[in-house]
């Protein structure tokens, strides 16, 4: 089993997994703006963990948003999500991160 950790940077890209590998997903939130990240898809893998860590002590600092997915099955899986207002058409994004998941063989 492999953990495999994206972040923005890596939005748009192919990445390769194996059945079992976990996939953490980092990217930065600032809750307090209204704006979080909402998984729109993941289709193919079960989410296994959402965290949020305060990057400080400051109010209304931002921080962290960890998700975590374990690779159930061979394929092609497709991760999405959008930085909106939960309130806001789903056309109206501040960001978007989307990486596509090849997952071959154990």
């Amino acid at each position: 089993m492999a953990e495999l950790v994206l972040t923005q940077t890596q939005s748009g890209r192919r990445v390769s997994a194996a059945p079992v590998d976990v996939i953490v997903i980092r990217l930065a939130e600032h809750p307090t703006t209204g704006y979080r990240w909402q998984v729109e898809n993941a289709a193919s893998l079960v989410q296994t963990g959402d965290d949020f860590t305060i990057s400080s002590s400051t109010p209304g600092t931002g921080g962290d948003r960890t998700c975590r997915f374990t690779v159930q099955q061979s394929g092609t899986a497709r991760i999405a999500w959008s930085l909106r207002h939960r309130w806001e058409a789903s056309t109206t994004l501040a960001a978007r991160f989307e990486v596509t998941v090849e997952v071959g063989s154990p």
